[in-house]
Protein backbone atom coordinates (compact mmCIF):
# COMPACT_ATOMS: atom_id res chain seq x y z
CA UNK A 1 0.00 0.00 0.00
CA UNK A 2 2.75 2.07 0.62
CA UNK A 3 4.59 1.86 -2.46
CA UNK A 4 1.56 2.19 -4.12
CA UNK A 5 1.19 5.53 -2.53
CA UNK A 6 4.47 6.60 -3.39
CA UNK A 7 4.27 5.58 -7.42
CA UNK A 8 0.77 7.59 -7.45
CA UNK A 9 2.66 10.80 -6.22
CA UNK A 10 5.56 10.21 -8.57
CA UNK A 11 3.28 9.90 -11.17
CA UNK A 12 1.15 13.20 -10.15
CA UNK A 13 4.69 14.98 -10.07
CA UNK A 14 5.79 13.71 -13.46
CA UNK A 15 2.32 14.51 -14.91
CA UNK A 16 3.03 18.45 -13.57
CA UNK A 17 6.56 18.09 -15.30
CA UNK A 18 4.56 16.96 -18.72
CA UNK A 19 2.06 20.04 -18.20
CA UNK A 20 5.00 22.40 -17.69
CA UNK A 21 7.00 21.35 -20.44
CA UNK A 22 3.89 21.50 -22.42
CA UNK A 23 2.51 25.33 -21.44
CA UNK A 24 6.30 26.50 -21.40
CA UNK A 25 7.77 25.29 -24.42
CA UNK A 26 4.68 24.75 -27.06
CA UNK A 27 5.43 26.86 -30.09
CA UNK A 28 8.39 28.60 -28.24
CA UNK A 29 9.78 29.98 -31.00
CA UNK A 30 6.78 31.08 -32.93
CA UNK A 31 6.86 34.59 -31.77
CA UNK A 32 9.86 36.97 -33.45
CA UNK A 33 12.27 39.07 -30.85
CA UNK A 34 10.13 42.17 -30.59
CA UNK A 35 10.93 43.72 -26.96
CA UNK A 36 13.96 45.82 -25.76
CA UNK A 37 14.49 43.30 -22.95
CA UNK A 38 14.92 40.39 -24.50
CA UNK A 39 16.82 41.71 -27.28
CA UNK A 40 19.45 43.49 -24.70
CA UNK A 41 19.38 39.28 -23.85
CA UNK A 42 20.04 37.50 -27.28
CA UNK A 43 22.22 40.02 -29.27
CA UNK A 44 25.05 40.14 -27.00
CA UNK A 45 25.14 36.48 -26.95
CA UNK A 46 25.28 36.44 -30.93
CA UNK A 47 27.92 39.18 -30.93
CA UNK A 48 29.78 37.28 -28.21
CA UNK A 49 30.00 34.29 -30.79
CA UNK A 50 30.61 36.12 -33.85
CA UNK A 51 33.87 38.37 -31.87
CA UNK A 52 34.91 35.07 -29.99
CA UNK A 53 34.78 36.95 -26.63
CA UNK A 54 32.65 36.43 -23.66
CA UNK A 55 34.13 38.36 -20.84
CA UNK A 56 32.92 42.10 -22.70
CA UNK A 57 29.33 41.70 -23.38
CA UNK A 58 28.41 44.12 -26.40
CA UNK A 59 25.83 45.63 -28.50
CA UNK A 60 26.66 46.84 -31.98
CA UNK A 61 30.06 46.38 -31.17
CA UNK A 62 29.71 48.88 -27.93
CA UNK A 63 30.11 47.55 -24.50
CA UNK A 64 26.92 46.72 -22.64
CA UNK A 65 27.94 46.17 -19.17
CA UNK A 66 23.95 46.61 -17.70
CA UNK A 67 23.54 43.31 -16.49
CA UNK A 68 26.03 40.74 -15.36
CA UNK A 69 27.08 37.94 -18.11
CA UNK A 70 25.83 34.77 -16.97
CA UNK A 71 22.55 35.11 -18.88
CA UNK A 72 24.18 35.71 -22.37
CA UNK A 73 26.62 32.85 -21.43
CA UNK A 74 23.67 30.54 -21.20
CA UNK A 75 21.97 31.74 -24.18
CA UNK A 76 25.45 31.57 -26.26
CA UNK A 77 25.82 27.99 -25.24
CA UNK A 78 22.33 27.35 -26.15
CA UNK A 79 23.36 28.88 -29.62
CA UNK A 80 26.18 26.67 -30.17
CA UNK A 81 24.67 23.54 -29.21
CA UNK A 82 21.67 23.29 -31.15
CA UNK A 83 24.19 25.08 -34.04
CA UNK A 84 21.35 27.88 -34.42
CA UNK A 85 20.07 31.56 -33.70
CA UNK A 86 17.01 32.22 -33.67
CA UNK A 87 13.92 32.76 -31.11
CA UNK A 88 13.68 28.92 -30.06
CA UNK A 89 17.70 28.56 -29.61
CA UNK A 90 17.53 32.26 -27.46
CA UNK A 91 14.84 31.52 -25.17
CA UNK A 92 15.47 27.57 -24.25
CA UNK A 93 18.18 28.45 -21.24
CA UNK A 94 15.42 30.63 -19.61
CA UNK A 95 12.38 28.35 -20.69
CA UNK A 96 14.40 25.25 -19.11
CA UNK A 97 14.87 27.50 -15.85
CA UNK A 98 11.44 27.83 -15.28
CA UNK A 99 10.90 24.28 -15.86
CA UNK A 100 13.81 23.74 -12.80
CA UNK A 101 12.28 26.12 -10.97
CA UNK A 102 9.08 24.46 -10.54
CA UNK A 103 10.59 21.25 -10.19
CA UNK A 104 12.42 22.83 -7.51
CA UNK A 105 9.58 24.48 -5.73
CA UNK A 106 7.81 21.03 -5.54
CA UNK A 107 10.82 19.98 -3.47
CA UNK A 108 10.64 22.81 -1.37
CA UNK A 109 7.31 22.84 -0.59
CA UNK A 110 7.58 18.90 -0.36
CA UNK A 111 10.06 19.62 2.48
CA UNK A 112 8.08 22.21 4.50
CA UNK A 113 5.02 20.66 4.11
CA UNK A 114 3.84 16.92 2.63
CA UNK A 115 3.78 15.60 -1.20
CA UNK A 116 0.08 17.11 -2.09
CA UNK A 117 1.44 20.77 -0.40
CA UNK A 118 4.37 20.43 -2.90
CA UNK A 119 2.24 19.61 -5.99
CA UNK A 120 0.04 22.12 -5.48
CA UNK A 121 2.90 25.04 -4.65
CA UNK A 122 4.36 23.95 -8.27
CA UNK A 123 0.75 24.02 -10.05
CA UNK A 124 0.19 27.59 -8.67
CA UNK A 125 3.45 28.67 -9.40
CA UNK A 126 3.66 27.79 -13.36
CA UNK A 127 0.11 28.92 -13.56
CA UNK A 128 0.72 31.98 -12.36
CA UNK A 129 0.40 34.94 -14.76
CA UNK A 130 4.15 36.41 -14.66
CA UNK A 131 6.19 33.57 -14.48
CA UNK A 132 4.18 32.00 -17.09
CA UNK A 133 5.12 35.16 -18.94
CA UNK A 134 8.67 35.45 -18.30
CA UNK A 135 9.52 31.65 -19.06
CA UNK A 136 8.46 32.06 -22.61
CA UNK A 137 11.25 34.26 -23.30
CA UNK A 138 14.60 35.35 -23.22
CA UNK A 139 14.84 37.65 -20.14
CA UNK A 140 16.84 37.14 -16.51
CA UNK A 141 14.50 37.24 -14.43
CA UNK A 142 13.41 33.82 -14.38
CA UNK A 143 16.70 32.66 -13.81
CA UNK A 144 17.89 34.59 -11.55
CA UNK A 145 14.22 33.25 -9.41
CA UNK A 146 15.86 30.02 -9.72
CA UNK A 147 19.09 30.55 -8.10
CA UNK A 148 17.63 32.75 -5.62
CA UNK A 149 15.11 29.71 -4.68
CA UNK A 150 18.48 27.25 -5.11
CA UNK A 151 20.05 28.92 -2.60
CA UNK A 152 17.23 29.12 -0.02
CA UNK A 153 16.46 25.93 -0.41
CA UNK A 154 19.92 24.76 0.28
CA UNK A 155 20.06 26.59 3.41
CA UNK A 156 16.80 25.45 4.33
CA UNK A 157 18.40 21.33 3.79
CA UNK A 158 21.38 22.59 5.77
CA UNK A 159 19.40 23.27 9.01
CA UNK A 160 17.28 20.01 8.29
CA UNK A 161 20.21 17.41 6.80
CA UNK A 162 24.02 18.47 6.97
CA UNK A 163 25.74 21.62 7.19
CA UNK A 164 27.57 21.31 4.08
CA UNK A 165 24.36 21.84 1.99
CA UNK A 166 25.75 25.87 2.94
CA UNK A 167 28.38 25.58 0.33
CA UNK A 168 26.20 24.85 -2.85
CA UNK A 169 24.18 27.53 -1.25
CA UNK A 170 26.23 30.56 -1.52
CA UNK A 171 27.41 29.14 -4.86
CA UNK A 172 24.04 29.62 -6.45
CA UNK A 173 23.54 32.90 -4.54
CA UNK A 174 27.07 33.43 -6.51
CA UNK A 175 25.00 32.86 -9.55
CA UNK A 176 22.44 34.55 -8.72
CA UNK A 177 25.06 37.64 -8.50
CA UNK A 178 26.54 37.12 -11.90
CA UNK A 179 22.82 37.05 -13.01
CA UNK A 180 21.61 40.30 -12.59
CA UNK A 181 23.67 42.14 -9.77
CA UNK A 182 24.42 41.98 -6.32
CA UNK A 183 20.93 42.50 -4.56
CA UNK A 184 20.64 38.86 -5.18
CA UNK A 185 22.93 38.90 -1.83
CA UNK A 186 20.16 41.19 0.07
CA UNK A 187 17.00 38.87 -1.45
CA UNK A 188 18.45 36.04 0.67
CA UNK A 189 19.61 37.58 3.44
CA UNK A 190 16.07 39.42 4.20
CA UNK A 191 15.13 35.51 3.96
CA UNK A 192 17.13 33.10 5.39
CA UNK A 193 19.07 35.46 8.93
CA UNK A 194 15.15 35.77 10.91
CA UNK A 195 14.57 32.40 9.65
CA UNK A 196 17.78 30.67 11.04
CA UNK A 197 17.92 33.22 14.13
CA UNK A 198 13.85 31.48 15.00
CA UNK A 199 15.73 28.37 14.37
CA UNK A 200 18.50 28.99 16.55
CA UNK A 201 21.27 28.23 14.14
CA UNK A 202 22.23 31.55 12.92
CA UNK A 203 25.95 30.82 13.84
CA UNK A 204 26.25 27.99 11.36
CA UNK A 205 26.74 30.63 8.85
CA UNK A 206 30.13 31.29 10.60
CA UNK A 207 30.34 27.69 10.40
CA UNK A 208 33.36 25.89 8.38
CA UNK A 209 31.22 25.01 5.64
CA UNK A 210 29.13 28.70 5.54
CA UNK A 211 32.99 30.44 5.58
CA UNK A 212 33.57 28.22 2.63
CA UNK A 213 30.93 29.08 0.48
CA UNK A 214 31.22 32.54 1.44
CA UNK A 215 34.57 32.22 0.30
CA UNK A 216 33.76 30.68 -2.85
CA UNK A 217 30.86 33.55 -3.58
CA UNK A 218 33.79 36.08 -3.28
CA UNK A 219 35.99 34.39 -5.78
CA UNK A 220 33.62 33.88 -8.28
CA UNK A 221 31.79 36.99 -8.04
CA UNK A 222 35.12 38.69 -7.42
CA UNK A 223 36.69 37.03 -10.36
CA UNK A 224 34.12 38.34 -12.36
CA UNK A 225 34.37 41.72 -11.74
CA UNK A 226 38.49 41.88 -11.46
CA UNK A 227 38.53 40.13 -15.32
CA UNK A 228 35.70 43.03 -16.67
CA UNK A 229 37.13 45.71 -14.99
CA UNK A 230 40.40 45.34 -16.03
CA UNK A 231 39.52 45.30 -19.66
CA UNK A 232 36.81 48.16 -19.37
CA UNK A 233 38.56 49.82 -16.54
CA UNK A 234 36.77 50.24 -12.69
CA UNK A 235 35.58 53.75 -12.53
CA UNK A 236 33.12 52.58 -15.39
CA UNK A 237 31.75 49.25 -13.58
CA UNK A 238 31.34 51.69 -10.72
CA UNK A 239 29.25 54.24 -12.84
CA UNK A 240 26.82 51.72 -13.92
CA UNK A 241 26.56 50.15 -10.71
CA UNK A 242 25.55 52.72 -8.88
CA UNK A 243 22.97 53.72 -11.87
CA UNK A 244 21.46 50.33 -12.34
CA UNK A 245 21.43 49.06 -8.43
CA UNK A 246 22.00 51.99 -6.12
CA UNK A 247 20.14 54.50 -7.77
CA UNK A 248 17.07 52.93 -8.52
CA UNK A 249 17.19 52.44 -4.51
CA UNK A 250 16.31 55.97 -3.73
CA UNK A 251 15.13 57.37 -7.24
CA UNK A 252 12.75 56.22 -10.03
CA UNK A 253 12.59 57.50 -13.57
CA UNK A 254 9.05 58.18 -15.24
CA UNK A 255 9.01 54.62 -16.30
CA UNK A 256 9.03 52.72 -13.15
CA UNK A 257 8.06 55.23 -10.67
CA UNK A 258 4.74 54.13 -8.67
CA UNK A 259 3.27 54.76 -5.19
CA UNK A 260 5.08 53.11 -2.24
CA UNK A 261 2.32 50.30 -1.41
CA UNK A 262 2.18 49.29 -5.52
CA UNK A 263 2.85 45.84 -5.25
CA UNK A 264 -0.20 45.33 -2.96
CA UNK A 265 -2.59 45.33 -6.18
CA UNK A 266 0.55 44.77 -8.64
CA UNK A 267 1.68 41.45 -6.70
CA UNK A 268 -2.24 40.09 -7.47
CA UNK A 269 -2.45 41.05 -11.02
CA UNK A 270 0.73 39.28 -11.90
CA UNK A 271 0.15 36.38 -9.42
CA UNK A 272 -3.30 35.75 -10.74
CA UNK A 273 -6.05 33.88 -9.62
CA UNK A 274 -4.09 32.70 -6.48
CA UNK A 275 -2.62 35.77 -4.83
CA UNK A 276 -6.12 35.85 -2.72
CA UNK A 277 -4.73 32.67 -1.14
CA UNK A 278 -1.26 34.30 -0.29
CA UNK A 279 -2.49 37.29 1.33
CA UNK A 280 -4.79 35.01 3.24
CA UNK A 281 -2.10 32.65 4.50
CA UNK A 282 0.43 35.71 5.60
CA UNK A 283 -2.86 37.15 7.28
CA UNK A 284 -3.13 33.63 9.16
CA UNK A 285 0.16 33.45 10.06
CA UNK A 286 0.30 37.04 11.62
CA UNK A 287 -2.75 36.46 13.45
CA UNK A 288 -1.96 32.89 14.97
CA UNK A 289 1.08 32.90 17.76
CA UNK A 290 1.15 29.31 17.92
CA UNK A 291 0.43 25.73 15.93
CA UNK A 292 1.68 23.76 12.91
CA UNK A 293 0.35 26.20 10.20
CA UNK A 294 2.92 28.90 11.69
CA UNK A 295 5.81 26.56 12.31
CA UNK A 296 5.22 25.29 8.17
CA UNK A 297 4.77 28.51 6.95
CA UNK A 298 7.62 30.41 8.54
CA UNK A 299 10.26 30.07 5.73
CA UNK A 300 8.22 31.15 3.15
CA UNK A 301 6.49 34.21 5.43
CA UNK A 302 9.69 35.52 5.88
CA UNK A 303 10.77 35.00 1.85
CA UNK A 304 7.57 36.42 0.72
CA UNK A 305 6.80 39.34 3.19
CA UNK A 306 10.30 40.62 4.07
CA UNK A 307 11.68 41.39 0.22
CA UNK A 308 7.95 42.52 -0.17
CA UNK A 309 8.40 45.22 2.50
CA UNK A 310 11.97 45.45 0.80
CA UNK A 311 10.81 46.06 -2.68
CA UNK A 312 8.03 48.35 -1.46
CA UNK A 313 10.60 50.85 0.33
CA UNK A 314 12.70 51.35 -2.84
CA UNK A 315 11.84 53.82 -5.19
CA UNK A 316 12.27 52.33 -8.49
CA UNK A 317 9.24 49.47 -9.22
CA UNK A 318 8.25 47.26 -12.05
CA UNK A 319 6.49 43.88 -12.02
CA UNK A 320 9.08 41.51 -12.65
CA UNK A 321 11.29 42.65 -9.52
CA UNK A 322 9.09 40.86 -7.39
CA UNK A 323 9.52 37.72 -9.22
CA UNK A 324 11.85 36.08 -6.74
CA UNK A 325 9.02 36.17 -4.17
CA UNK A 326 6.41 33.96 -6.46
CA UNK A 327 7.88 30.74 -5.24
CA UNK A 328 7.40 31.56 -1.39
CA UNK A 329 3.86 33.37 -2.29
CA UNK A 330 3.35 29.56 -4.23
CA UNK A 331 4.08 27.31 -1.04
CA UNK A 332 1.95 29.99 1.05
CA UNK A 333 -1.04 30.05 -1.03
CA UNK A 334 -0.40 26.29 -1.66
CA UNK A 335 -0.57 25.78 2.04
CA UNK A 336 -3.69 27.57 2.99
CA UNK A 337 -5.51 25.53 0.04
CA UNK A 338 -4.98 22.39 1.79
CA UNK A 339 -6.43 23.40 5.22
CA UNK A 340 -9.37 24.95 2.42
CA UNK A 341 -9.45 21.43 1.26
CA UNK A 342 -9.30 19.48 4.79
CA UNK A 343 -11.85 22.11 5.91
CA UNK A 344 -9.44 23.41 8.29
CA UNK A 345 -9.97 27.12 7.77
CA UNK A 346 -12.21 29.52 9.89
CA UNK A 347 -15.99 30.43 8.26
CA UNK A 348 -14.35 33.76 7.18
CA UNK A 349 -11.80 32.44 5.22
CA UNK A 350 -13.66 29.87 3.57
CA UNK A 351 -16.46 32.09 2.79
CA UNK A 352 -13.63 34.73 1.27
CA UNK A 353 -12.20 32.11 -1.19
CA UNK A 354 -15.82 31.22 -2.47
CA UNK A 355 -16.69 34.43 -3.22
CA UNK A 356 -12.88 34.76 -5.09
CA UNK A 357 -13.82 31.37 -6.81
CA UNK A 358 -16.78 32.25 -7.64
CA UNK A 359 -16.28 35.54 -9.06
CA UNK A 360 -13.05 33.98 -11.60
CA UNK A 361 -16.05 31.60 -12.31
CA UNK A 362 -18.11 34.18 -13.56
CA UNK A 363 -15.59 36.46 -15.23
CA UNK A 364 -14.36 33.28 -17.52
CA UNK A 365 -17.43 33.01 -20.05
CA UNK A 366 -18.04 36.61 -19.74
CA UNK A 367 -13.72 36.95 -21.33
CA UNK A 368 -15.05 34.06 -23.63
CA UNK A 369 -17.80 36.23 -24.84
CA UNK A 370 -15.64 39.63 -24.84
CA UNK A 371 -12.59 38.37 -26.72
CA UNK A 372 -14.54 37.95 -30.22
CA UNK A 373 -16.47 40.74 -29.87
CA UNK A 374 -13.43 42.81 -29.24
CA UNK A 375 -11.65 41.55 -32.29
CA UNK A 376 -14.55 42.01 -34.29
CA UNK A 377 -15.03 45.70 -33.51
CA UNK A 378 -11.31 46.22 -33.49
CA UNK A 379 -9.80 47.35 -37.05
CA UNK A 380 -6.17 46.02 -35.96
CA UNK A 381 -7.05 43.08 -34.56
CA UNK A 382 -10.18 42.30 -37.22
CA UNK A 383 -8.32 39.44 -38.78
CA UNK A 384 -7.74 37.25 -35.63
CA UNK A 385 -11.87 36.91 -35.07
CA UNK A 386 -11.96 33.61 -36.01
CA UNK A 387 -8.87 32.44 -34.36
CA UNK A 388 -9.92 33.47 -30.83
CA UNK A 389 -12.98 31.52 -30.92
CA UNK A 390 -11.07 27.96 -29.84
CA UNK A 391 -9.74 30.21 -26.91
CA UNK A 392 -13.39 31.36 -26.08
CA UNK A 393 -14.70 27.70 -26.20
CA UNK A 394 -11.62 26.84 -23.50
CA UNK A 395 -12.94 29.39 -20.76
CA UNK A 396 -16.39 28.63 -20.90
CA UNK A 397 -15.45 24.40 -20.34
CA UNK A 398 -13.20 25.63 -17.50
CA UNK A 399 -16.10 28.00 -16.29
CA UNK A 400 -18.86 24.90 -16.74
CA UNK A 401 -16.63 22.38 -14.96
CA UNK A 402 -15.53 25.05 -12.26
CA UNK A 403 -18.97 25.96 -11.54
CA UNK A 404 -20.12 22.56 -11.11
CA UNK A 405 -17.21 21.49 -8.69
CA UNK A 406 -18.27 24.65 -6.69
CA UNK A 407 -21.94 23.49 -6.14
CA UNK A 408 -21.23 20.12 -5.86
CA UNK A 409 -18.33 21.41 -3.44
CA UNK A 410 -15.44 19.38 -4.85
CA UNK A 411 -12.60 21.29 -3.88
CA UNK A 412 -9.67 19.06 -4.55
CA UNK A 413 -10.81 19.68 -8.52
CA UNK A 414 -10.56 22.75 -8.27
CA UNK A 415 -7.05 23.93 -8.58
CA UNK A 416 -6.45 21.50 -11.60
CA UNK A 417 -9.79 22.79 -13.77
CA UNK A 418 -8.44 26.34 -12.93
CA UNK A 419 -5.48 25.43 -15.06
CA UNK A 420 -7.73 24.28 -18.10
CA UNK A 421 -7.66 27.76 -19.57
CA UNK A 422 -4.23 28.36 -19.39
CA UNK A 423 -3.84 25.29 -21.32
CA UNK A 424 -5.86 26.84 -24.02
CA UNK A 425 -4.52 29.95 -23.46
CA UNK A 426 -1.02 28.17 -24.65
CA UNK A 427 -2.73 25.87 -27.32
CA UNK A 428 -4.55 28.87 -29.11
CA UNK A 429 -3.72 32.17 -27.35
CA UNK A 430 -0.14 31.87 -28.36
CA UNK A 431 -0.29 31.01 -32.09
CA UNK A 432 -2.83 34.55 -32.06
CA UNK A 433 -0.42 36.62 -30.37
CA UNK A 434 2.90 35.48 -31.96
CA UNK A 435 0.80 36.37 -35.69
CA UNK A 436 -0.14 39.69 -34.49
CA UNK A 437 4.22 40.39 -32.97
CA UNK A 438 5.27 38.92 -36.28
CA UNK A 439 3.33 41.32 -38.60
CA UNK A 440 3.72 44.45 -36.60
CA UNK A 441 6.00 44.37 -34.52
CA UNK A 442 9.28 42.25 -35.76
CA UNK A 443 11.79 43.46 -38.22
CA UNK A 444 12.70 39.59 -39.00
CA UNK A 445 11.23 39.94 -42.67
CA UNK A 446 12.37 43.68 -43.30
CA UNK A 447 15.92 42.23 -41.83
CA UNK A 448 15.84 39.36 -44.05
CA UNK A 449 15.72 41.59 -47.52
CA UNK A 450 18.31 44.34 -46.42
CA UNK A 451 20.72 41.27 -46.05
CA UNK A 452 19.58 39.72 -49.35
CA UNK A 453 19.91 43.97 -50.73
CA UNK A 454 23.21 44.37 -49.34
CA UNK A 455 25.73 41.87 -49.18
CA UNK A 456 29.40 41.52 -47.59
CA UNK A 457 30.67 43.90 -45.96
CA UNK A 458 29.06 46.92 -47.35
CA UNK A 459 28.37 49.90 -44.26
CA UNK A 460 24.67 50.37 -43.33
CA UNK A 461 23.91 53.70 -41.86
CA UNK A 462 20.91 54.35 -39.62
CA UNK A 463 19.14 57.82 -39.32
CA UNK A 464 17.15 56.56 -36.48
CA UNK A 465 17.80 55.73 -33.14
CA UNK A 466 14.41 53.63 -33.13
CA UNK A 467 15.96 51.27 -35.90
CA UNK A 468 19.31 50.77 -33.59
CA UNK A 469 17.58 48.54 -31.01
CA UNK A 470 18.69 45.44 -30.11
CA UNK A 471 15.73 43.95 -31.54
CA UNK A 472 16.50 45.34 -35.04
CA UNK A 473 20.39 44.02 -34.67
CA UNK A 474 19.43 40.47 -33.64
CA UNK A 475 17.97 39.87 -37.20
CA UNK A 476 20.14 42.16 -39.55
CA UNK A 477 22.92 40.51 -37.99
CA UNK A 478 25.49 43.24 -38.89
CA UNK A 479 26.55 46.41 -36.88
CA UNK A 480 24.73 49.46 -38.21
CA UNK A 481 26.59 53.09 -38.12
CA UNK A 482 24.81 55.96 -36.02
CA UNK A 483 24.24 59.26 -38.32
CA UNK A 484 23.30 62.16 -36.94
CA UNK A 485 25.36 65.17 -38.04
CA UNK A 486 23.75 66.82 -40.12
CA UNK A 487 26.97 67.76 -41.79
CA UNK A 488 27.94 63.96 -41.62
CA UNK A 489 24.43 63.18 -42.91
CA UNK A 490 25.10 65.47 -46.21
CA UNK A 491 28.34 64.62 -47.40
CA UNK A 492 27.40 61.12 -47.23
CA UNK A 493 24.11 61.70 -49.53
CA UNK A 494 26.59 63.37 -51.79
CA UNK A 495 28.86 60.74 -52.06
CA UNK A 496 29.60 59.06 -55.44
CA UNK A 497 29.44 55.58 -53.73
CA UNK A 498 26.63 53.32 -53.29
CA UNK A 499 25.67 54.29 -49.51
CA UNK A 500 22.27 52.19 -47.58
CA UNK A 501 20.60 53.60 -44.94
CA UNK A 502 18.08 52.53 -42.80
CA UNK A 503 15.14 55.20 -41.46
CA UNK A 504 11.84 55.25 -41.16
CA UNK A 505 9.15 56.24 -43.72
CA UNK A 506 8.33 59.28 -41.87
CA UNK A 507 11.63 60.19 -41.95
CA UNK A 508 11.74 61.27 -45.67
CA UNK A 509 10.23 64.41 -45.57
CA UNK A 510 12.77 65.65 -42.64
CA UNK A 511 15.75 64.46 -45.07
CA UNK A 512 14.11 66.32 -48.49
CA UNK A 513 13.16 68.96 -46.52
CA UNK A 514 16.73 69.70 -44.54
CA UNK A 515 19.36 68.28 -47.29
CA UNK A 516 17.37 68.85 -50.31
CA UNK A 517 17.58 65.08 -51.42
CA UNK A 518 15.36 62.79 -52.38
CA UNK A 519 16.49 59.35 -51.68
CA UNK A 520 15.53 56.13 -53.29
CA UNK A 521 13.40 53.68 -51.60
CA UNK A 522 14.74 49.97 -51.94
CA UNK A 523 12.94 48.27 -49.50
CA UNK A 524 9.74 49.24 -47.13
CA UNK A 525 7.49 47.30 -44.48
CA UNK A 526 4.40 48.89 -43.60
CA UNK A 527 3.07 46.73 -41.78
CA UNK A 528 5.56 46.76 -39.61
CA UNK A 529 4.45 50.00 -36.99
CA UNK A 530 7.72 51.11 -37.16
CA UNK A 531 7.38 51.54 -40.90
CA UNK A 532 11.15 50.71 -41.90
CA UNK A 533 12.71 52.00 -44.85
CA UNK A 534 16.00 50.86 -47.06
CA UNK A 535 17.12 54.26 -48.45
CA UNK A 536 20.42 54.59 -50.85
CA UNK A 537 22.25 57.89 -52.22
CA UNK A 538 22.22 56.17 -55.65
CA UNK A 539 19.98 57.47 -58.25
CA UNK A 540 19.05 60.03 -55.65
CA UNK A 541 17.22 63.93 -57.19
CA UNK A 542 19.00 66.68 -55.22
CA UNK A 543 16.08 68.85 -55.06
CA UNK A 544 18.00 72.53 -54.42
CA UNK A 545 19.85 72.10 -57.58
CA UNK A 546 18.05 69.86 -59.61
CA UNK A 547 20.81 67.84 -60.36
CA UNK A 548 19.51 64.11 -61.00
CA UNK A 549 21.98 61.01 -59.43
CA UNK A 550 23.87 58.66 -61.75
CA UNK A 551 21.41 56.80 -63.83
CA UNK A 552 23.49 53.58 -63.68
CA UNK A 553 21.85 50.60 -62.22
CA UNK A 554 22.80 48.41 -60.08
CA UNK A 555 25.04 48.31 -56.78
CA UNK A 556 29.00 48.03 -56.32
CA UNK A 557 28.92 45.75 -53.33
Amino acid sequence: MRGFSFMKIRLKIISLALFCVYIFFFRLGLEDVTSVNEAQRTEPAYEMIKSNSWIVPTINGEPYLKKPPFIYWMIMFSYKIFGNIDSFTARFPCTLSGLVLVLLTVLLARRLFNDDVGLLAGLFLCTGYLILKKARHAEIDITFTLFITLSIYMVYESTRENRAFLIPAFLALALATLTKGPHAILIVLITIIPFLRHEKRLRELFSGPGIVGLLLLCLVVGGWIFTLGSRTGFGELYRIFHHEALRRCYSASRINSAPILSYLYIFPATFFPWAILTYLAVFRYITERRGRFRDEMRLPFFWFSGNLLLFSIIKGKESEYILPLFPAASILAAGIWRDYIQGGLGRGFNRLIRITLWTIAILLPISAIGLPIYLHHSELYSRYFFKSWPLSFGMVIAAVILINCLVKDRKRLIAPVLAVPIFFLITFGVPLYASYKNEHKSFRKFASRVNAEIRGNTPLYSLSSRLERPYVLIYLKRPLISVRNEEVIRSLFQSREPLFFIAKKDDIPIIEDQYGITPRILIEDMENDSHPVLITNRQSVQGSTGTGSNPEGGYAI
